[in-house]
């Protein structure tokens, strides 16, 4: 019997959530061979993607396997059914064992859990089987349209997915409430204007491009989903609106918005495309190609813009740009040259856009993936192997927005992700999302990220329905946006949210620990419980200062308690600021800002006061560390710029009684013989946080213990006092003898000055000890709890803080 690939691909996309399931219940029912009509009485035992074969078993025990494509539209139908039931639960692994060390101030008492909550509770995690990153060949190029279907629509969902979110969405509570918002925030787009052209400077989080975006997935949800012809017919006045001659182009010299509009219109081409008349599409398949694909490959190919890119002016001619060709840009080095997350952002519209085009623009979508090669699949696997963005937590955000459109639009439109939503380090982003977030809600925003929430919760539901709910609340419906907020709205949203709702996924779950440390030690987090907002919370970075939009911040901090940021990350620098750029050959004149070197980071700085020791190297050509044989030049007091540091598992325990986790950062001081910053979260009912520093100097040098911080605080000797409305937090300094805190104001900013941040205003102090010539062994040890009783804590030698497992 001949294979029949179209059913083969549904199978295939049904699988994509979870490659292999097992047996449930044991359910007879009638199976059906599509070509013969034959019919078998079985019960479903498991399908497997890579053979595309479904186990059944009869009535006497007797098991066969039989090719997917030889089975109905029913069967298909309850093979979907059976893949989104809970899978087999797995045993719970045994708590690591109590560490030895400090004793708590108070008798340790169990840890709370969280009230039985109301609602479906989600499935344990899916199995699947993670492939490694070290060697993966991803797809490149022309494999993303290879087995494109030429049905539409295909972008993030095909027809039998609109038709399963619009089952849900009349069935599921949570996605009833979701679609009731979305209807909401479209009555009231419905009565603002289109998009009209806004002239911007620079790219920001909400430009037109992502307003763009925001309401053609909100149009297009509404169209598939709600099915009121109005919907569609606004969704081809927006796209007409910015395809016009008076919008111009999708700003060519602002590739970030480039690759907002670009998105926007080829989802609006794939959903809309039977709405708009030929002369309106003809516009828009040439803004996709002249406007977006071809920017943007300049962009990534470091060529000039060219001039069909750029508006035309009225009573005026496009002309023809004379600007010298540049040498193409070498985007698969040896090197560690990363791909940052604008870039990400610009192979995944490509991808997306070469998808849709594939069949009615075949220039356009060829000309879409020259520069992506294998650049998406090998920026993918900076993710591993912990799920850590490089650049932080808010660049991974936006890198995996981008990447969640193209691996579920894979799945729709070609049947298979290529193994990418199981490449090493992305199954673990959920839960890294999940644990660098503080009760407070802020994120451990250290690098260039501001002080916020996560902004794209739907990215978290995504990967929930991939990998399984690592423990985060279920899901409710984002609010509806207000009539001054949804002519403001960006990227996917209130849609997103719906078109990655999974009701299984999005139910409650517990999380598995209260302790947290990255695959890869790039970052840890211990708290004191999950179901209070006043818990206490801390989390410490490690990573690399070679990352070129790295702040050199190993070592740095965050702290929560009481519902209170009481130790702020206090985030970039203006980008306006001389010297901000990454790009620069001399990255000294970046980290000589505040915000970007040492001084401005809840971390350590050696030498803050002493003079440069060490003679400047000669600088390489182009951007990027100096080479490895060859020290970089450091400002006073700032970390070396090519260190890296990670928490290891042999320094990492998670108990009841407490958590504990301990970086190496000698790596990141050439002051140093040796540097162990640990902390320690006591639980119980009266926790406190712990962070100690063990050093050994060489020479003698000046060392600065810091702390920034947005709340009052007062010192006096070995104790400071902070407060936030009717919060109080106490530090104790318990070592070494005889220290003191002080407390400073950052450097104000200089009368003239570009930039934008002015610390002093914005009520920013810094916690300082401060320990003049040392010499040799130093330890530094500092207590926090809530309240006005300094903690009393036996101080001991990072080293003995765990025992051996």
């Amino acid at each position: 019997m001949k294979t029949h690939l179209s059913l083969a691909r549904i199978f295939i996309s049904i699988l994509a959530v979870m490659p292999l399931a097992r047996a449930g219940a044991q359910e007879m029912r009638t199976w059906t061979d599509k070509a013969s009509g034959k019919t078998v009485e079985a019960a479903y035992v498991s399908a497997d993607a890579t053979t595309r074969t479904v186990k059944i078993r009869n009535a006497e025990g007797k098991e066969f396997e039989l090719p997917v494509a030889r089975l109905n539209e029913a069967d298909i139908a309850y093979i979907r059914q059976k893949l989104t039931a809970p899978p087999t639960p797995t045993p719970t692994p045994a708590a690591a064992p109590a560490a030895p060390g400090t004793k708590p101030a108070a008798p340790a008492a169990p840890v709370k859990t969280a009230a039985a909550p109301k609602g479906q509770p989600a499935p344990p995690k899916p199995e699947f089987k993670t492939i490694a990153a070290r060697g993966f060949k991803g797809p490149a190029g022309s494999d993303f349209v290879k087995s494109v279907q030429r049905v539409r629509p295909r972008l993030l969902q095909n027809a039998q997915g609109w038709a399963a979110l619009k089952d849900m969405a009349a069935k599921d509570p949570a996605a009833v409430a979701m679609l009731a918002n979305l209807k909401k925030s479209g009555e009231l787009l419905l009565a603002k204007p289109e998009m009209t052209r806004v002239y911007i400077t620079e790219a920001s989080p909400v430009n037109p491009g992502s307003q763009t975006l925001f309401r053609v997935a909100l149009l297009g949800a509404l169209n598939f989903i709600d099915g009121d012809p109005k919907w569609k017919e606004r969704a081809v006045r927006e796209m007409v609106s910015v395809t016009d001659n008076v919008y111009g182009d999708w700003y060519p010299g602002e590739p970030t918005v480039t690759t907002d509009h670009l998105i926007a219109g080829v989802l609006a081409y794939d959903w809309f495309k039977d709405g708009f008349n030929a002369g309106q599409l003809a516009k828009l398949k040439e803004f996709i190609h002249l406007k977006g694909v071809d920017p943007i490959a300049a962009h990534l190919k470091n060529e000039p813009v060219p001039a069909t890119a750029k508006k035309v002016e009225p009573g005026t001619q496009p002309q023809k740009d004379k600007t010298p060709a540049k040498a193409p840009k070498k985007r698969e080095p040896e090197g560690p040259e990363l791909v940052d997350a604008d870039e990400m952002g610009m192979y995944s519209a490509l991808v997306l856009a070469a998808i849709c085009m594939v069949d009615d623009d075949p220039p356009a979508a060829k000309k879409a993936l020259e520069p992506v090669g294998k650049m998406f699949s090998k920026g993918l696997a900076q993710f591993s192997p912990g799920g850590v963005w490089p650049e932080g937590m808010e660049a991974g955000d936006r890198v995996m927005d981008h990447v969640a459109m193209v691996l579920q639009t894979l799945r729709s439109a070609c049947g298979n992700d290529f193994g990418l939503s199981v490449l090493e380090g992305i199954p673990e982003i959920g839960a890294v999302r999940m644990h660098l977030t503080g009760p407070t809600k802020y994120v451990f925003n250290y690098g260039d990220a501001k002080k916020a929430p996560l902004a794209r919760t739907w990215v978290s539901s995504w990967l929930s329905g991939v990998h399984g709910n690592p423990g985060l609340p279920a899901t409710a419906a984002l609010p509806a946006k207000g009539d001054d907020s949804v002519d403001k709205a960006a990227f996917l949203d209130l849609a997103g949210q719906l078109i990655y709702h999974n009701p299984q996924a999005a139910g409650y779950r517990t999380p598995e620990a209260l302790d947290f440390m990255a695959p890869g030690g790039e970052a840890a987090a211990l708290r004191s419980s999950w179901d209070s907002p006043a818990a206490m919370y801390v989390a410490m970075k490690g990573g690399r200062n070679e990352v070129p939009a790295a702040q050199l911040d190993i070592g740095s901090f965050v702290l929560d308690a009481g519902g209170v940021r009481w130790a702020e990350e206090l985030g970039p620098e203006d980008d306006k600021a001389p010297g901000f750029s990454p790009d620069v050959p001399d990255r000294n004149k970046r980290y000589a800002l505040y915000l970007e070197g040492t001084k401005g980071q809840n971390t350590l700085v050696l030498g803050g006061k002493d003079e440069e020791e060490k003679p400047e190297p000669k600088k390489p050509a182009g951007k990027g560390p100096p080479p490895k044989n060859q020290k970089p030049v450091t400002l006073p007091g700032n970390q070396e710029l090519d260190a890296k540091a990670a928490f290891s598992g042999a320094a990492f325990q998670s108990s009841a009684e407490k958590g504990v986790a301990i970086l190496n950062m000698t790596d990141a001081y050439h002051k140093a013989k040796s540097a162990l910053r640990g902390i320690l979260m006591m639980r119980g009912t009266q926790p406190y946080v712990l962070l100690q520093d063990d050093l050994v100097i060489k020479g003698t040098s000046e060392v600065d213990w810091q702390m920034h911080t947005k709340t009052d605080v007062t010192a006096a000797g070995n104790k400071a006092t902070l407060t936030s409305g009717k919060a109080t937090l106490t530090a104790a300094l318990l070592s070494p003898a005889g220290a003191e805190f002080v407390v400073e104001d950052p450097p104000a900013k200089p009368p003239g000055d570009v930039r934008n941040r002015d610390l002093q205003k914005e009520k920013v102090k810094v916690l300082k000890v401060r320990l003049k010539g040392a010499k040799g062994e130093q330890r530094i040890a500092v207590a926090f709890a809530l309240g006005t009783d300094a903690p009393s804590v036996p101080v001991v030698p990072i080293a003995q803080w765990v025992g051996k497992k």
